[in-house]
């Protein structure tokens, strides 16, 4: 097979959650696409979700598909610069593909663990940070909280909160 020198690699910037359903109006076209997908926790379930919300990666020649796909239902545009569109390296992608091997998708790398410096995400305890004392059954964890006053002592879902530094004796 030759490899085309007009063919190049690039980030189309989708309309949000249209990710799949940008991908398959390109494959319809024939257009070779790749959307990294991770596995991850989302309000205690497991979710296949994209990598980069709200963008793919698509393999065309920009003279002849660029107008196109640029209209495409559920794209916004070919990420560009100067209304030229802008190639992606294909070692990036090659990187990720490989970091997926055979299962197809990332695995998501949050692991909590007692000592651990978190901040939490959402609910009334938003923005305060605190350390994880303890690692329960059913996603919940227990945080010593950092208040203005005084420490406090929560439980709260595993995913309500964003590691900020893994503890190292």
């Amino acid at each position: 097979m030759e490899i085309d020198p007009g063919l190049c690699w690039y980030a189309i910037y989708t309309k949000k959650q249209k990710e799949h359903f940008a991908d398959l109006k390109l494959l319809q076209l024939e257009i070779e696409t790749f959307l990294p997908l991770i596995y991850c926790r989302v309000r205690r379930r497991n979710q296949l979700r994209p990598l980069f919300p709200c963008y793919l990666f698509a393999r065309f020649d920009a003279k002849r598909w660029l107008y196109t796909i640029n209209h495409l239902e559920g794209v916004n545009k070919v990420v560009s610069f100067n209304e030229r569109p802008i190639p992606v390296e294909p070692a990036i992608l090659e990187s990720l593909r490989e970091r997926m091997s055979g299962r197809g998708y990332l695995v998501e790398e949050k692991s909590l663990a007692p000592g651990d410096t978190v901040r939490v995400q959402e609910g009334l305890f938003e923005g305060l940070e605190g350390r994880i004392e303890a690692v329960r059954p059913r996603d919940r964890v227990v945080i010593l909280l950092n208040t203005i006053l005084s420490r406090a002592r929560v439980e709260i879902n595993r995913d309500m909160v964003e590691l900020l530094r893994e503890y190292t004796p």
